[in-house]
This record gives structure tokens, C-alpha cells and sequence, in this order.
């Protein structure tokens, strides 16, 4: 869900279809917790504070550029972010463009073959009535492979 706060967030936590808590607030400062089940308009219990977080934090790893997949996010958008990065609105629009276009493309060959599209790193869990819902496949068994 789309927050419009900078840095801001919303998301809610389901235990099979049932809604039982909604976490919002803004990554970088202070996130709060409420129940599904509750009445009130306020903002929750605190749930994290960025500013009194552990020193003990454990910084991830970045894998080297020229070792990330081809299909990583990172080098797929790069063109796209350097667009914006360079406030060219045409630099931007030419390379996003490029990269729809080549997912066009590579749906229509996986249309051809008749294989469908599966995640990488997360499987439809089927327990919620909109099929868009999906974890991430170290928390659910992932389908064999088609």
C-alpha cells in the first residue's frame, strides 16, 4: 500500500485469511502495531524505533555488480534510475520502455512454449482470495518446477 508520507509504510499481517494486525508508520523513524480487531483511530503500540535500534546491527552484504544475475532488479532498473538520476524525463521514459518491452517479449516466448511464469523467490500461497498474494518461498514449500 502506498503511504503518502516520505519513507512511510502500511503493511497488514494475515494468519491464513484472517487480518490480525496492521504495522504503519515510517521505516526510518518509528513504525506502530495495532490489532485488526481495534476500534480506535489511533496510531498503535510502538513497534520500532529507528532512532533507539541495536548497535549490534548486522549490515547485508552487497554482492558485487558483476556478479549479480542478469535479472537482478538492480541491473535491470539501472538505465531507468540513472534517467532520474540525471533529471532526463526522455533518458528515463527510453530506458523504462526498453525494459517493458523486453518483459513483453519474454512473456509472448513463454506464451509461445506454453510455460508459465514462476517466481524466483516467492510462491502464491493460495490462502487468500486475491491471487496476487505471495510469500516468500522460504516460508512455504516452493511448487516443483514446470
Amino acid at each position: 500500500r502506498v503511504v503518502r508520507k516520505a519513507n512511510g509504510l502500511e503493511g497488514k499481517i494475515y494468519k491464513n485469511d484472517t487480518h490480525l494486525h496492521t504495522i504503519k508508520g515510517c521505516w526510518d523513524a518509528d513504525l506502530a502495531i495495532s490489532s485488526a480487531s481495534s476500534k480506535s483511530k489511533s496510531d498503535g503500540a510502538p513497534f520500532f524505533n529507528a532512532a533507539q535500534s541495536p548497535s549490534d546491527v548486522q549490515y547485508k552484504v552487497e554482492t558485487p555488480y558483476d556478479k549479480l544475475p542478469e535479472l537482478d532488479s538492480r541491473k535491470v532498473w539501472e538505465a531507468v534510475a540513472r534517467g532520474i538520476h540525471n533529471r532526463s524525463d526522455a533518458e528515463t521514459y527510453a530506458a523504462k520502455s526498453a525494459v517493458e518491452d523486453a518483459q513483453r517479449a519474454e512473456e509472448a516466448a513463454r506464451a509461445m512454449t506454453g510455460k508459465p511464469w514462476v517466481p524466483q523467490h516467492f510462491v502464491p500461497t493460495g490462502s487468500v482470495k486475491d491471487s496476487s498474494f505471495f510469500v516468500l518461498n522460504t516460508l512455504a514449500s516452493r511448487p516443483p518446477s514446470q
